[in-house]
């Protein structure tokens, strides 16, 4: 399921968005001895350079195409 609730701004200098989402069972939830997981997202996030330095990135990177000798070109 998935809601919007609009907000009263929390920055004076530009509008955001925000999304917060837990996605385990209630179980695990409810379960202050097993780990649970979320997944937040801001946007604009500031100092993005330092951000993704401390938290890396989840984007996907094809790995580089190893070229070999001898090898037919297309």
């Amino acid at each position: 399921m998935l809601t919007c609730i609009p907000q009263h701004s929390v920055s004076p200098v530009h509008d955001l968005m925000m999304f917060m989402g837990g996605f385990d069972p209630s179980s695990t939830i409810t379960n202050s001895k097993r780990p649970t997981s979320y997944l937040a997202f801001l946007y604009p996030a500031d100092d993005y350079e330092e951000l993704k330095q401390r938290l890396g990135s989840i984007d996907y990177a094809p790995p580089a195409q190893t070229l070999h000798p001898n090898a037919p070109i297309d």
